[in-house]
């Protein structure tokens, strides 16, 4: 087997046994933390509020919003790009001028 293949096979089985496991680890932590004192509410616990959560998560969103489309506006820019490179080239017209005729000598 090529390296780069046992790379990424390796890559694909660890990547989700490390998020089980890791999930697994931090279920277990917070089921101790509140049985070791039940009456306390989680979010206190940890000094967690809920609207600074809430308002971190919707900036995030707006700014992904913005690469999104920074990505959508450059992937129009170089598909014109790609088409006036390969559409054949003519030189345009001055106005006002009429073709000129090449006779021979």
């Amino acid at each position: 087997m090529q390296p780069l293949a046992l790379l990424a096979l390796l890559g694909i089985v660890a990547t989700p046994a490390a998020l089980v496991f890791g999930v697994a680890w931090w279920n277990a932590r917070r089921e101790l933390e509140i049985r070791r004192d039940p009456g306390r509410p989680l979010l206190d616990r940890h000094g967690v509020d809920s609207n600074r959560l809430e308002q971190a998560v919707d900036a995030i969103a707006i700014e992904v919003e913005r690469i999104t489309e920074g990505q959508r506006f450059m992937t129009r820019l170089l598909a014109e790009r790609t088409a006036a490179e390969r559409a054949p080239r003519e030189r345009p017209a001055l106005p006002g001028s009429e073709p000129r005729v090449i006779t021979p000598h």
